[in-house]
């Protein structure tokens, strides 16, 4: 637990333990970043309406948090990581290449969990919403996500992750089929399209 903390970076532990709670109370710009802890742990930002709470989050696989209604916790990925809180309506901002999820007291209520699925997004320009909403535990099942933005024409890059190597998968806008290629020796697929206004939405399975 920290009070009335600015700044304060944990990052790159190892941390055992069951049922653990990492709290910053009337925290702000407090970094948890990269951390191997169990998969039940939480972090909890909590505020006041004299000093609200802001805790930033990098790189963590899987990671409950809770907020309250003075407090918000931020999700950010210098590489495009998409997240995938629990709450089906809420996206991650993608830019170039950057990627980021505010969640506040108003979208979950309090508590939610966020995973890293295994995708990355970035567009060339401007940004966009980016929010997984079919994911497959397993290597061969489908992944889909939908993606919106204003502009069209501009390209948009997507990595998917966790394949099996040298399968083929088919790639797809809609119902439109784009490719198929084989996942890479690390099992991922990459593959560039041009957005359309609006929201699309985008598949890979094998």
């Amino acid at each position: 637990k920290a009070t009335d903390s600015v700044g304060n970076i944990i990052e790159n532990n190892q941390i055992t333990g069951s049922s653990l709670k990492f709290r910053f109370d009337r925290g702000t710009n407090n970094v948890f970043a990269g951390n191997q802890i169990p998969a039940s742990s939480v972090l909890q930002s909590v505020g006041t309406s004299a000093s609200p709470g802001l805790a930033i989050v990098r790189n963590q696989p899987r990671l409950g948090v809770t907020v309250d209604a003075f407090s918000r916790v931020r999700f950010e990925s210098v590489d495009g990581s998409i997240f995938d809180p629990e709450e089906s309506n809420l996206a991650t901002t993608v830019s170039n290449p950057s990627s980021l999820l505010l969640l506040d007291f108003a979208q979950t209520g309090g508590p939610s969990v966020v995973t890293m699925p295994g995708l990355k997004a970035s567009v060339a320009s401007g940004t966009a919403l980016v929010n997984p909403i079919r994911w497959s535990s397993t290597a061969l099942g489908l992944r889909e996500w939908t993606f919106n933005t204003t502009a069209s024409g501009i390209n948009v890059t997507f990595e998917v992750s966790n394949l099996t190597p040298g399968s083929v998968y088919t790639l797809r806008k809609g119902t439109s089929v784009l490719a198929n290629v084989p996942a890479s020796a690390n099992g991922t697929v990459s593959f560039t399209a041009l957005s359309t206004v609006g929201t699309s939405t985008y598949s890979v399975q094998r």
